[in-house]
């Protein structure tokens, strides 16, 4: 998997990397990419989609907080032969 993604907002909310690994190690079995397609935790609101399957995928990933998009990430991948 290739990902790049960035904070949108100068200053990071306390609880941040909190949630984000918590959003990660949520990630449904049946669909291994970055985490679930909803996630909320203290504020925060982790959203994923994407499209594929596990041989070849991309989606993004975004965390809103106070109903302000702070951070974005885009994914993809699959196989490697």
């Amino acid at each position: 998997m290739n990902y790049y993604g960035k904070m949108l907002v100068d200053e990071v909310p306390p609880g941040f990397s909190k949630c984000l690994k918590s959003a990660l190690k949520a990630v449904p079995v049946e669909n291994p990419f970055r985490g679930p397609a909803l996630f909320e935790q203290d504020g925060f609101v982790y959203k994923c989609s994407w499209q594929g399957d596990i041989s070849e995928f991309n989606g993004n990933e975004a965390i809103c907080f106070g109903g302000i998009e702070i951070y974005r990430l885009s994914f993809h991948g699959g196989y490697i032969k």
